[in-house]
């Protein structure tokens, strides 16, 4: 459009707003939460990176367990139990012939079960598990799976969390600077917040004037001389 004779007169408007664009267009590939969020979403998980090409998806992975690994911690042993003092007891049988050998066996066996623990698994399995395209609340569905995603659940809950825009702390900075002009300027906090949630309640339709007035009696008409 800016190089095209027609729009020559806002051809520096055009350049301007593509300027800004390329901006906010880097800083956007530069963050983690957009990528993150969109993941978390249950309906879109790696989908989208998916469609962006191969090296998107790679890198949407790495970002992704890199975020995961900040957040795992690791679960607490459990106490021995008794079936464990059992087996204690047990070895402490196993005595003579052959008995270094079944010992040694069992010592690599209860090795390579640790070994073989993933702390990656909760979030293979989110990724692995079909999409669920019916989800409309990402924050309620990770609500509902904490348990089952304890990890990714706390990540949700800091991630989804974010506005995608600023439009409504604006708006409501704006609203404060209305109550808070030079004739009203000498409010207590108590009483500027009162204003600001009634305001609000009366814009939401939460608070209906109409319905006020109606439930009172009409008043008599009071002829002035």
């Amino acid at each position: 459009l800016a190089k095209n004779p027609k729009f020559s007169p806002v051809c520096f408007a055009i350049e301007k707003g593509l300027e800004k664009l390329k901006k906010w267009s880097k800083t956007i590939h530069e963050s983690d939460t957009y990528l993150t969020c969109l993941v978390l979403h249950p309906a879109v998980k790696l989908e989208y990176s998916k469609a962006k090409g191969v090296e998107a998806y790679n890198t949407g992975c790495t970002l992704l367990k890199k975020i995961f690994d900040s957040y795992y911690k690791a679960p607490k042993k459990a106490r021995p139990s008794i079936a464990q003092n059992k087996s204690e007891d047990a070895t402490k049988v196993l005595q003579g012939y052959g008995s270094n050998f079944i010992l040694s066996a069992l010592s690599r066996s209860s090795s390579q079960q640790s070994v073989i623990h993933d702390p990656r698994k909760e979030l293979n399995d989110y990724l692995n598990s079909p999409r669920d395209e019916t989800v409309t609340n990402p924050v309620r569905w990770w609500g509902y799976h904490s348990q089952q995603y304890p990890t990714l659940s706390r990540i949700a809950r800091d991630y989804l969390a974010i506005q995608g825009s600023s439009v409504a702390s604006e708006r409501a900075f704006s609203s404060a600077g209305i109550t808070d002009d030079l004739r009203r300027n000498h409010m207590d906090n108590q009483a500027f917040g009162l204003i600001q949630v009634l305001k609000y309640a009366y814009k939401t339709n939460f608070l209906n004037t109409t319905e006020e007035v109606a439930g009172h009696d009409a008043l008599d008409m009071i002829e002035l001389k």
